[in-house]
């Protein structure tokens, strides 16, 4: 049977190697034919977009704009930092919660116990 540390090592290692070659394939696609994935995409419509602006002498609206795209995105990157704030308070805290870390780790991994903190003071052995 495999030990765990070498399970371990291997579903991770397969995990990025899975993230590597989608992000390889996702550069492949943009330089082949942007217009498949949603960035080439969404690239095409913002240059056609300011041109639009520029062609119409809009400024206002570009600005406006601008400062909408960037309200959304800190109005989202806080919600996610609350959101992963929440869920590690509800996952770590060791009075209330002590059976949802365990039940997250699905290996069995030592790694769990050394990363949760101990409010008795007690040691692994």
């Amino acid at each position: 049977m495999i030990s765990l540390p070498v399970l371990e090592i291997s579903v991770i290692s397969t995990a990025f190697l899975i993230l590597l070659i989608y992000h390889i394939h996702l550069v492949h696609q943009l330089r082949k034919a942007p217009m498949v994935t949603s960035i080439g995409l969404t690239s095409h419509l913002r240059l056609e977009w300011v041109q639009s602006v520029n062609r119409d002498n809009r400024a206002i609206l570009a600005v406006q704009t601008m400062r909408n795209w960037v309200m959304a995105s800190n109005l989202l990157a806080s919600t996610a930092v609350l959101i992963s704030l929440a869920i590690n308070n509800a996952a770590l805290r060791p009075d209330t919660s002590s059976g949802i870390p365990a039940a997250l780790n699905w290996f069995g991994s030592l790694l769990i116990l050394l990363s949760t903190p101990r409010s008795n003071g007690a040691q692994l052995h």
